[in-house]
């Protein structure tokens, strides 16, 4: 048989790389066939250079992948260093050879076995596990599994079983050249043999360990592992398990260990045979694996709540958006306002002034009359009379006094109207209700009227049939608000101070299936296509550094589709003007989709 067995746990599980390693060991098992043979030397020098050959494609097969920069840096220039050696060592042997200074022999073949089991359980599966946890395979090829824990101990051992049936040197060689450590009981469980390497790892001689190697394990380990062994004894089965072991610098090291019982002929049990892996560096590894995972659960944790807050603050970012858009829209409303109610107040108090002076002369008249009425001897002429009622100028004030009235009984009416639209407008309304849709509009026309009238005329289409609908008023009066002065700003930009002429501003209601329109056409500039697509996204603004938010599109989203489920659009060309499209939901629970507005 070969120096070498092959077995399916020494597999990385990548594909190409599995298939160069069993190339590799067929090529070392027909070169160490060749040595026991005692072929020719050059049958020998042709099968080592074979073997350099391939050993040399595979390496850089797997350097080129892992020189890839996404790849660990540390782990590269590690694999590479073995790499190096490897093929020096065989290089070396090869020109030993040549020269005739040294043969090929077992020690060779020892060298090459121990070195492939080391390399293949332990570097290369390392570096198959990177490949797998940091780039999912995909360094490799498409096909690669994930990757399996390292069974060294396992794969090792029937190697070692079939290499000592052929002869104790030849185990021996074997067994002392194998980076594991080996030990080997008899029936009656002494120890009978415990290779180089576990005598180096642990520090401690073939007579100690012979008779107290379990001393050497971990005290809160050692009754486990004695169990393990126990019952591999008496069952006469293998066993597996991990423990740990004191190390020669006085450390406590992880192992792996696979032990499996030895037969004569295939029925007489002759003892166990043990084979262990000093995986501590895979432990670490796995502990390291743990703790990002743990930190990444945390990680997540806390940027989860990150998220949550930052909604939060989004909220409560967009609601101080629409309450500050309000106070702005107050604070524009504030002068015109003040400007609507001071002409009506002027005349009020201009015909007031006059039924003052009025009255002052019908009291001069009264009381020159309740003169001439207390003198009952004086003769009052016609002309007399006369001339008191031309002094107080009666035929005037009979024709302006009831002018000054209805003049001043109209602004009032016109201040009362502006006061009830702007109380109505500001109507405090946290909570949705069901709202007169028309009376809103009219209200918010009035209270901006010094926003449009200078620029527009004003044309109302609303449906008196339209039902009341669900809604917060004031945030409707907001979004009606903030189309008004868009429509008449748009309308500036094209008349200019409308003294020449005006544009059109056209607001209508009706009733579709299931919700209300409103719709607020204007005959203004209009957007292009650039503008048009950005109108209702939060911070985009048309208007200039100290020109106001320009918010009034975004706040008008906010409040139709996400707080009232309804759809808001906008239809508009360059010189044209512009259509804004309101839709409501007419029920509590309705929603309108964001097509039917288009």
């Amino acid at each position: 048989m070969g120096i070498f067995k092959w077995d399916d746990s020494y597999s990385v599980h990548i594909d190409t790389v599995d298939d160069q390693h069993q190339r590799l060991v067929e090529m070392i098992n027909a070169l160490d066939e060749a040595i026991q043979n005692g072929s020719d030397d050059t049958l020998l020098a042709e099968l080592l250079a074979g073997l350099i050959e391939y050993t040399q494609y595979h390496f850089a097969n797997e350097e080129r992948v892992m020189a890839d920069p996404s790849f660990d840096r540390e782990h590269y220039v590690e694999h590479k260093a073995q790499h190096d050696a490897f093929v020096d060592k065989i290089v070396a042997a090869q020109e030993a050879h040549a020269s005739g200074a040294a043969e090929l022999s077992g020690e060779l073949m020892e060298y090459l076995v121990a070195w492939l089991i080391d390399h293949i359980v332990g570097t290369d599966k390392t570096m198959a596990a990177i490949n797998e946890q940091c780039h999912g395979g995909c360094l490799f090829d498409a096909d690669a599994k994930q990757v399996r824990s390292t069974k060294a101990p396992e794969v090792v051992a029937p190697n070692l079983i079939a290499a000592l049936r052929e002869s104790q040197d030849r185990f021996r060689d074997l067994a002392d050249s194998v980076p594991a450590l080996i030990w080997m009981a008899g029936p009656d469980t002494n120890v009978q043999y415990c290779n180089q390497h576990l005598q180096g790892f642990t520090g401690k001689d073939l007579s100690f360990l012979r008779a107290s190697r379990l001393d050497c394990v971990q005290a809160d380990d050692r009754s486990a592992v004695q169990g393990q062994l126990a019952k591999a004894f008496k069952e006469r089965v293998g066993c597996k398990f991990e423990y740990r072991l004191l190390h020669a610098d006085g450390t406590y090291r992880w192992i792996n260990e696979s032990v499996m019982p030895r037969y004569l002929n295939g029925d007489e049990f002759l003892g166990l045979i043990s084979c262990g892996f000093d995986v501590t560096q895979e432990k670490q590894a796995q502990e390291v694996i743990r703790n990002a995972n743990e930190n990444l659960e945390k990680e997540v944790a806390a940027r989860t709540r990150e998220l949550v807050q930052a909604n939060e603050e989004l909220q409560a970012a967009q609601n101080n958006l629409v309450q500050s858009e309000k106070m702005k829209s107050i604070g524009q409303l504030a002068a015109g306002v003040a400007h609507e109610i001071n002409t009506p107040s002027q005349y009020i108090a201009d015909n007031t002034r006059f039924l003052q002076e009025a009255f002052g002369d019908m009291g001069q008249l009264i009381e020159k009359m309740g003169v001439l009425a207390a003198n009952a001897e004086a003769v009052i002429s016609n002309d007399v009379i006369r001339q008191a009622l031309d002094d107080a100028d009666v035929d005037y004030l009979r024709d302006e006094i009831p002018r000054a009235m209805d003049s001043s009984l109209e602004g009032v009416k016109h201040v009362t109207k502006i006061v009830r639209a702007l109380k109505d407008f500001a109507r405090p309304s946290s909570e949705k209700a069901h709202v007169n849709l028309n009376q809103s509009i009219e209200s918010t026309i009035t209270v901006a009227t010094n926003e449009w009238a200078s620029v527009a005329k004003m044309v109302t289409d609303l449906d008196p049939k339209l039902p009341n609908v669900f809604c917060q008023l004031n945030e409707i009066n907001q979004v009606i608000l903030n189309g008004l002065v868009n429509s008449a700003h748009a309308i500036a930009q094209v008349v200019g101070d409308g003294s020449e002429e005006k544009g059109t501003i056209t607001v209508s209601t009706r009733k579709l299936e299931g919700c209300a329109e409103i719709r607020i056409v204007d005959t203004g500039c209009g957007m292009t296509p650039e503008v048009k697509d950005q109108a209702f996204n939060p911070f985009f603004t048309t208007k200039g550094v100290g020109e106001g938010t320009g918010q009034g599109l975004s706040t008008a989203y906010s409040i139709i589709v996400e707080k009232h489920h309804g759809a808001i659009t906008l239809a508009s060309a360059v010189g044209r003007g512009t259509c804004l499209v309101i839709r409501l939901p007419m029920q509590k629970s309705a929603s309108v989709e964001p097509s039917v507005a288009a």
